[in-house]
């Protein structure tokens, strides 16, 4: 069965049958979908199913690509290092500044973490 029509009819339904099962299971889910196409303009040219795109499309938040907003790069990669640094036991205090202006291009001022 085609994995789109399945998931659809379990949102529209609210229940499901496992692979090979026999059982109904009663289901309230709730889905995050995320893409980088236009799956308005997918539905328009029939690659995407509408039914599909109108269950998912209810609130949807468009957020512009990394490559328009360079300066999160900062806050995400000291996100990042804080969180490997914990998992892995090991203190990471410095970015170097060539390192993180390669794909920023801003100044080593904003380089800094904000106090926490």
């Amino acid at each position: 069965m085609n994995c789109s029509r399945s998931c659809c009819g379990c949102y529209r339904k609210g229940e499901f049958e496992r692979l090979g099962g026999s059982k109904t299971i009663k289901v309230d889910a709730r889905v995050i979908a995320a893409t980088n196409r236009p799956l308005a303009q997918a539905v328009r040219e029939g690659r995407f199913r509408a039914d599909l795109f109108y269950r998912l499309d209810v609130f949807p938040v468009e957020v512009p690509p990394l490559r328009e907003r360079r300066e999160d790069i900062p806050l995400l990669s000291w996100t990042f290092v804080k969180e490997f640094s914990n998992s892995m036991g090991k203190a990471i205090d410095a970015i170097t500044e060539e390192s993180m202006a390669r794909p920023v291009g801003l100044s080593v001022a904003r380089q800094r973490p904000r106090a926490s």
